[in-house]
């Protein structure tokens, strides 16, 4: 129960590039239930700790600037792991830094030390959350880097592909 508050809540800190992303893709519908699980978690899920707007049917989406570069007509990209960072692609590299400094709000945050603090924190806390599919990982793969790229590369065209609807359920 604490880690899945602490889950919310940096999922929570993760939806303020998720609305900016979605104006940057001019999805508007993406954007009112974005804003509005921002705000109704932000209030009543104290300050996210509950993810009271999933109980009222506003369905958590993510989307970042790579999923937007894509939008705006960048689809293919090559395949990388960085060390520490895991897989991606050039164009969602590229778009980590820039994501991370102008619509997240870390930067913002003082002093410097509670910044990279609350930071690495929810790293943990994320790679905590991807330890359900450890023993999947591990069974599955016969060779783990194939299987982690397909993995990886799948869910990315699947985001990429949602994202040419109207507007879409995550």
């Amino acid at each position: 129960p604490v880690a899945k508050c602490f889950s919310n809540f940096f999922g929570n800190i993760d939806t303020i590039p998720t609305v900016l992303n979605d104006l940057l893709q001019l999805n508007f519908y993406n954007l009112a239930n974005d804003s509005w699980r921002l705000v109704i978690n932000s209030t009543v899920g104290i300050v996210g700790f509950f993810d009271v707007a999933q109980h009222i049917g506003l369905k958590p989406n993510v989307e970042d600037l790579g999923l937007t570069f894509a939008r705006w007509g960048w689809s293919n990209s090559t395949y990388l792991v960085i060390p520490f960072l895991g897989p991606t692609t050039f164009r969602d590299g590229l778009a980590w830094p820039i994501n991370y400094q102008y619509l997240t709000i870390y930067p913002r945050i003082y002093p410097i030390n509670f910044r990279y603090s609350l930071y690495g924190f929810g790293l943990v806390v994320k790679r905590a959350d991807l330890l359900r599919f450890q023993s999947v990982f591990e069974q599955a793969a016969v060779d783990k880097y194939v299987f982690m790229r397909d993995a990886y590369l799948q869910r990315r065209h699947y985001l990429i592909e949602r994202n040419k609807a109207p507007h879409h359920d995550s």
